[in-house]
């Protein structure tokens, strides 16, 4: 996998490279409800600015560049043009990456409080209800507001159409919402910041774009898991990818090809490049395996805890990605059918879904074990969705354990590409987890583990255990390749 880049200390900010941002509205509190009533910031977590704790790091491989907005002052200005103009019986998307470390703020206006058209707005605790991202009619209401994980990058999707409205967080669904633009008016697109008693953005994001019509669910899915990006829709009106060359120029680019360029009134660092680092993957057959050898240190209690946590991209119906031992120990493996990613035992009907599959996308798939029960974890956004006690893994033996199509082990070969398999002699906190499925963190910084095969040799017939435990790999018949989970 691709190391994620550190935090940068900056003056007001501590952030990390490429990621999402929360568009939560102060305006939550504001365009929403009135750019002169209070700022919902003002019922916020004020006293703290959380921005000398954050150590976000990337969540995506392929967003080479973002862009710290550092000042409740900045601006960036997008001339009047009549492709932004959108209105009630209209439809279009605003989506991003965004990282959001301030009280509240605007992240977006079109026009302004007499034109009453559309803006986007956050804020950390909006009617003290948590953080949340808004999308308005400016100066009107709320038209839909969801949540947002405060101090964290993540990828917001607001689609808008003909009055009805979705808004979906990291590719899933997070809320709905109802009610009418206004006209559209030749006015100018403000981002980041529109002059109020309301702040401006505080934070960072990557990869915004408006495109003019509705995303589907799995449209949004597409650009949160990076399967897309907003150049793939031809209804792409503007996306500022944040990927300045130079970082003495002073304008957001607009990569669209539209010409919605965004002069900036201060400089604003570039945080990030796509300088790809200790990057690498297993391709899963089929026909080929890799064989760890036995050793007392992989052998899971069934009486203890530990976790299991990969990165995947799964390209047919049904197949083996690891099995510990054979038939005749039944200890545990990880297997896919249906749809569904699922820990099992070898000769033991009964299985554990991790959780759903999204084909040809990458997926990080998280399952705990207490001793008793599994916590399994959604596979994009990194939250604890299901407990089960249906199957414990089987008594430990000395057996080999293979990853890839098993094939050695005998059943279906699989097909794909396997990243950062890991394994804890103990049951990582949701906290954990999360920070394992946004990227923030890396398996190696987390204390406890038993292996980590992160194939970053790339090339070659030797996986190392980057645990320090000493559990290399020999590979048989596949390859391993320069690849990356995001």
């Amino acid at each position: 996998m691709m190391r994620p880049l550190t935090g940068l200390l900056i003056p007001l900010a501590l952030l990390a490279a490429c990621g999402d941002k929360d568009t939560s509205d102060d305006s939550s509190a504001d365009d929403t409800a009135t750019d002169t009533a209070a700022d919902d910031t003002a019922t916020d977590d004020t006293s703290s600015d959380d921005t000398s704790s954050d150590d976000t790091g990337s969540t995506n491989a392929d967003l080479c560049g973002a862009m710290l907005v550092e000042w409740d002052s900045s601006q960036a200005l997008v001339e009047a043009a009549p492709d932004l103009n959108f209105e009630g019986g209209d439809s279009f998307t605003v989506t991003g990456w965004f990282h959001f470390n301030g009280p509240g703020g605007h992240v977006m206006v079109k026009g302004d409080n007499n034109t009453k058209e559309y803006s986007i707005g956050y804020s950390r605790n909006l009617d003290g209800q948590g953080p949340k991202l808004c999308f308005n009619r400016q100066d009107v209401g709320r038209l839909v507001c969801g949540d947002y994980p405060d101090n964290h990058w993540f990828h917001a999707t607001l689609v808008y159409d003909a009055g009805e409205l979705s808004y979906y967080l990291n590719g899933e669904q997070n809320a709905t919402g109802s009610g009418s633009l206004g006209t559209g008016y030749d006015t100018d697109l403000t981002l980041f910041n529109y002059p109020s008693e309301l702040g401006g953005m505080r934070g960072a994001l990557a990869d915004m774009a408006i495109i003019g019509k509705e995303l589907t669910a799995d449209e949004a899915m597409s650009l949160a898991t990076l399967s897309a990006t907003p150049g793939d829709f031809a209804e792409v009106v503007a996306w500022w990818d944040a990927d300045r060359a130079d970082a003495d120029d002073l304008t957001l680019s607009d990569v669209s090809g539209n010409g919605h360029d965004a002069p900036l009134r201060d400089d604003h660092p570039q945080l990030g490049s796509c300088v790809m680092k200790d990057c690498g993957a297993l391709s899963m057959g089929p026909g080929g395996v890799v064989e760890v050898p036995a050793d007392p240190g992989l052998n899971l209690d069934p009486s203890s805890p530990f976790t299991i946590s990969f990165s995947a991209l799964i390209d047919d119906d049904a197949g083996r990605v690891l099995r510990k031992g054979d038939r005749d120990s039944s200890e545990w493996e990880i297997v896919y059918y249906d749809g569904h990613v699922r820990i099992g035992r070898p000769g033991v009907s009964e299985t554990v879904t991790i959780n759903a599959i999204w084909p040809d996308r990458w997926q990080r798939y998280t399952a705990t074990w207490d001793g008793t029960t599994w916590t399994l974890y959604n596979s994009v956004t990194g939250l604890p969705y299901d407990t089960s006690t249906a199957l414990s893994i089987g008594a430990a033996s000395d057996t080999p354990l293979y990853i890839g199509d098993a094939a050695i082990a005998g059943g279906d070969p699989a097909s794909g590409v396997l990243d950062d398999f890991a394994i804890w002699d103990r049951q990582l906190s949701d906290d954990e987890v999360l920070a394992l499925t946004n990227g923030d963190i890396l398996p190696e910084d987390v204390s406890g583990l038993i292996a980590l095969w992160d194939f970053n040799e790339a090339s070659g017939t030797t996986v190392s255990d980057r645990s320090g435990n000493g559990h290399t790999g020999t590979v048989y018949g596949t390859t391993l390749v320069d690849a990356c989970a995001p």
